[in-house]
């Protein structure tokens, strides 16, 4: 009914509603406006103020936080034992993964047919050597008593006979002697003709010649004849041994084949080692480069010789091997306290120990990361039944403990040439800049010196280099390197530019040789080098003058010495950076080069290009 009679003053009472609404955010901004005046006021603009912190006293940790995977430190490895000519024999049966075994109990069968073939066909030949063994020791016997059959029978028997023989001539020689001797009588009385005492003067030279026989006979035999059939006999006897000795030892080859032969069908049944007690079974695999399981143990895969089929881990002996990043593996030692903790036991936590740390990092495949791994231990103090092998974890290693110290966030200190800086805030809107030590840090917090407990300190203070005072030796720019120090190292990517073109229009490959820039670098060192040693050390670092700060940056592995390779890899790094230069600036600000900035004019700092920086009071460089 009112909607009806009086529209108008709806319209009215919707129209005032809107106009408060309006009123009401004009007041609040003009309120707004005016506090941010207040806050700005004649002074610094305070939005523009740094955000701070405080510098604390406390005790400070440093952790290394990373991943790794619960394994024993006492392995049982089961290997595959089996020769198998084609290289591969095939699993038949296995124990199911993470049944609990002990001494004796079979884990896995192999196929062992083709060894059985083997084995029978074996057998036989065995067999035919054990006959030729029988048939070389009867041959060596026979030899043995030919020879005692000829000296005891046959040559005693020859050397009667011939013994007989002489001692006929001689008899027989004796009587034509004496048949002679009385024909001789008989002729003086004309009784004996000469001829018949020629006949039996040829007697007695036959009979003589008949005894000489029989004696020449019995010398050869006893000189010759029997020690000519000894060497035959004891010829056969050797040869007949080395026969048996060899057939023996064919024997030996065909048991021993036989042997091993049994010894493969053995290994086909692999079984848990003796003093194995209650351990479990973990299956060992096999995983690709890109880091798929490749290969895993169960029936019907292809085993091979020396491969680890399972291990049997120790449960009391557990540890975690963990997987660190090459950042931080410098700061592990054996020795450091360990947190751990694993995924498959939410709630639970372990203490440990870092054993060892590996001195190479491990292969990774081609899909991995590219950031080296390095493999550290770390034993597992009073292990659980619930740990598992293979059961990922988590580490927290605790690489320094200070119990009281300066800290402050690490976003504090801004760093310039090997010099660490900090922001501190001395009144409502006055800042100063004040060099620290850092002793160390972690991703958190810094330890430093040269501060008080309390002080406030600017958060980032590298984004207000306009309130950082720093000294005249000390540039805020990405380079520490002066306008001559970048001439020379363009003088160098010049010429070996140069020299690689040179190369490169006789037809060679490459850049070209690179003689010259270690001549010049043999050169550089032996300036700066003055007591010849090859390493240029603190003193001789200071001597090098405005030098020093562009040699110092190579010192790689901090030991307050460098080396001619840690030069080298120094300069060629600049060289790389710094390959062409920029112009000079203008008014407030520097050229941009191809890879370096060139010097600001007056107001401004160094250059614009990539490594140049923001001036101190002018505008952007």
């Amino acid at each position: 009914m009112l909607s009806k009679h009086n529209p108008v003053s709806i319209n009215n009472r919707n129209g005032g509603t809107l106009h408060l609404v309006i009123i009401a955010l004009i007041a609040i901004l003009l309120v707004g406006s005016g506090i941010l005046y207040a806050m700005k006021g004649s002074g610094p603009d305070l939005m523009d103020q740094p955000i701070t912190a405080v510098v604390s006293e406390g005790r400070f940790v440093s952790h290394v936080l990373d991943q790794g995977e619960i394994q024993s430190s006492e392995n049982v490895e089961i290997r595959c034992q089996v020769e198998a000519r084609g290289g591969n024999v095939t699993v038949l049966s296995v124990i199911p993964e993470g049944t609990i075994v002990d001494e004796g109990e079979v884990l896995v069968e192999l196929d062992k047919s083709s060894f059985e073939q083997q084995k029978q066909t074996q057998d036989i030949a065995v067999a035919n050597a054990k006959t030729r063994v029988i048939q070389a020791d009867a041959a060596f016997k026979t030899a043995v008593q030919a020879k005692r059959e000829y000296i005891e029978g046959t040559y005693v028997e020859q050397k009667i006979q011939i013994e007989n023989e002489k001692y006929t001539a001689e008899q027989q020689y004796e009587q034509a002697k004496a048949v002679v001797k009385h024909s001789e009588k008989l002729q003086k009385k004309g009784i004996v003709t000469a001829q018949q005492m020629k006949t039996d003067l040829i007697a007695v030279q036959q009979a003589k010649n008949s005894l000489e026989l029989a004696k020449k006979k019995l010398w050869v035999l006893e000189n010759i004849t029997k020690e000519k059939e000894q060497i035959k006999l004891e010829a056969d006897i050797e040869a007949a041994k080395v026969k048996f000795d060899n057939e023996k030892e064919a024997e030996k080859v065909e048991l021993d084949k036989s042997k091993e032969i049994q010894e493969q069908i053995d290994n086909c049944t692999i079984r848990a080692p003796k003093n194995t007690k209650q351990a479990q079974v973990v299956y060992a695999k096999q995983y690709s480069r890109g880091g798929q399981t490749e290969w895993v143990l169960e029936e019907g895969a292809s085993v091979r010789e020396r491969q680890v089929l399972i291990r049997l881990p120790t449960p009391s002996k557990m540890e975690v091997k963990a997987a660190i990043n090459e950042q931080s593996i410098a700061m592990i030692e054996p020795g450091m306290p360990v947190d751990i903790t694993v995924d498959a036991l939410p709630g639970e936590r372990f203490r440990g120990v870092v054993t060892s740390v590996s001195q190479y990092a491990e292969s990774q495949g081609w899909m991995s990361s590219s950031i080296p791994k390095f493999p550290v231990y770390i034993k597992i103090i009073r292990p659980t039944a619930k740990l598992k092998a293979n059961m990922n974890a988590s580490v927290s290693i605790r690489t320094q403990l200070i119990e009281t110290c300066l800290q402050v966030p690490v976003q504090c200190i801004y760093s310039a040439q090997d010099k660490h800086f900090c922001l501190l805030k001395d009144g409502e809107n006055s800042w100063t800049t004040q060099e620290v030590e850092v002793v160390t840090d972690n991703s958190t917090n810094a330890v430093i010196k040269g501060l008080d407990p309390g002080t406030e300190v600017a958060l980032n203070p590298g984004a207000y280099k306009d309130l950082l005072d720093l000294p005249e030796n000390i540039t805020t720019a990405d380079s520490d390197l002066t306008e001559e120090e970048k001439a020379e190292l363009e003088r160098e990517a010049k010429a070996a530019k140069e020299k690689a073109q040179k190369g490169k229009n006789r037809g060679k490959k490459g850049k070209g040789k690179s003689g010259d820039a270690d001549a010049r670098l043999d050169s550089f060192m032996t300036r700066v080098d003055k007591n010849g040693d090859k390493v240029i050390d603190a003193d001789e670092l200071k001597e090098a003058g405005r030098m020093a700060n562009f040699i110092k940056p190579a010192d790689a592995d901090k030991d307050g010495k460098i080396t001619r390779q840690e030069l080298k890899t120094h300069f060629e790094k600049m060289m790389k950076q710094y390959g062409g230069g920029g112009g000079r600036g203008g008014q407030g600000g520097g050229g941009r080069g191809r890879d370096g900035g060139g010097r600001g004019g007056p107001g401004g700092n160094r250059g614009g290009g990539p490594g140049g920086d923001r001036g101190r009071r002018g505008g952007d460089a």
